[in-house]
């Protein structure tokens, strides 16, 4: 038997001299070169001044890949928790070598350290032992992109207690993010390696930016965290957020990753928004200025804690802009609509309401502010409020003046059939008569 591995060994050195070329080009040949040499105890990668290394000059291949697997593996730990999907991290690995997706195989990145969840294949670049209970937390979360301790114990029959101790070494571990913003008050563990994950298509989750009066498109990185407000300031600096958390995402057009920045404890951001080149922030309903920088944030609140003297009125609020100025603006459902807007009095350090906007209305949508329209547009009222309604195709215009509310429905070819208690709702407004 000696003899004969010996002969094969003969052979398949023979072989790779003659299939050199197509070794180092071709990844599928390559794989399958692989899996000939394990079959007969021969690794051509034990040693890069090995003579297979020279033999086929694929050491230094390797080598290279894996110092930029590591180089990927670190710069998306802040937003991936430490665990990137496989596919991601070979996308990244061809942006970074300006290669084509074609040109890697999953086999290539295998040398890196490499962990199963359900059907996924997970990369690890934190020192962490995962065992069978963590494992079977993540592929719970593949469902959702989170769990409950409530959904933990359901699943496994555990106790309260093991559950919360599993989950809290994931967290610790910084493979676990907390979400404690839900209105049902039931603490969330987030997972960003298994949130938002490449479909079996390989389709990308990207953000597009176009210029709708030049058709122009810019292209964004892949997004790893969930997020539903997206903020655009007028040096092309991307934003984006999930109300109630800490953390913000953000890039700029031919970034290859999202940096991630997150706000000292225990503060969270409930809105964002960009007015005349500065971002503010709005924090319970306190007003703050924010400087991100590569991985930080800096917070430098406008004013003081509100009391319930100086507290503006409303259920929800979010940031809004008017000719340059910062506005607040409350949402109230009770037995009408009401709808409040305060401006920022820097003098005061406080919140004033006002109800003239100097003849300009502004537009809300699901998620927020949308836009602040100037006066004299045909089919627009000033000093109005346009919001998007909680029913299919429903919109409100509010009159700051008088109080009044009417109550439409949008009616325009193609519009679905309007449905009282259908969760599908537009998420963009089309604005009447701008031209």
């Amino acid at each position: 038997m000696k003899e004969q591995l010996a002969t094969f060994r003969t052979q398949l050195e023979e072989f790779a001299r003659k299939h050199k070329n197509d070794i180092r080009k071709n990844p599928l040949f390559r794989q399958q070169f692989h899996e000939m040499c394990a079959k007969v105890g021969v690794d051509p990668l034990a040693s890069n001044k090995g003579a297979w290394a020279e033999l086929l000059g694929i050491g230094d291949f390797y080598y290279e890949l894996g110092v930029q697997i590591v180089d990927i593996c670190i710069a998306t730990r802040a937003t991936n928790g430490g665990l990137i999907d496989l596919l991601d991290l070979r996308k990244l690995l061809c942006q970074k070598r300006k290669a084509d997706l074609g040109s890697l195989t999953s086999d290539d990145c295998l040398r890196a350290i490499i962990i199963s969840v359900g059907k996924k294949k997970l990369v690890r670049s934190v020192p962490t032992e995962l065992n069978k209970d963590h494992n079977g937390i993540l592929e719970l979360a593949q469902a959702e992109g989170f769990v409950t301790v409530e959904q933990v114990e359901r699943k496994f029959s555990w106790s309260t207690g093991r559950a919360i101790d599993v989950l809290e070494t994931l967290l610790k571990e910084g493979l676990a993010m907390i979400d404690d913003g839900h209105r049902d008050g039931k603490r969330r563990y987030w997972f960003p390696c298994v949130t938002l994950s490449s479909d079996s298509t390989g389709a990308d989750a990207k953000l597009l930016l176009l210029r709708l009066f030049t058709g122009e498109q810019l292209r964004l990185p892949r997004v790893f965290a969930p997020f539903s407000r997206v903020i655009l300031t007028a040096d092309l600096l991307v934003v984006i957020f999930l109300p109630g958390r800490a953390t913000v995402q953000h890039c700029r057009p031919g970034d290859a990753l999202w940096r991630v920045a997150s706000a000292p404890a225990p503060h969270v951001f409930d809105d964002l928004i960009s007015v005349n080149g500065t971002l503010y922030a709005l924090v319970g309903l306190r007003l703050a200025t924010l400087q991100l920088s590569e991985s930080s944030l800096e917070l430098s609140f406008l004013g003081g804690e509100h009391d319930d003297a100086n507290r503006p009125e409303g259920d929800r609020f979010m940031l809004g802009e008017c000719g340059g100025e910062v506005l607040l603006i409350s949402v109230e459902h009770e037995e009408r609509v009401v709808y409040r807007v305060f401006r920022w009095a820097s003098e005061k350090r406080k919140w004033e309401m006002i109800t003239n906007l100097g003849g300009r209305s502004l537009f809300l949508g699901l998620d927020g502010f949308a836009a602040c329209v100037d006066q004299d547009h045909p089919g627009v009222r000033g000093d109005c409020l346009y919001a998007a309604g909680r029913r299919l195709g429903e919109w409100h215009e509010y009159s700051l003046a008088d109080g009044t509310c009417d109550v439409c429905n949008a009616d325009y070819p193609g519009a679905p059939p309007l449905n009282n208690s259908s969760l599908i709702r537009p998420s963009v407004w089309i604005f009447p008569s701008l031209c």
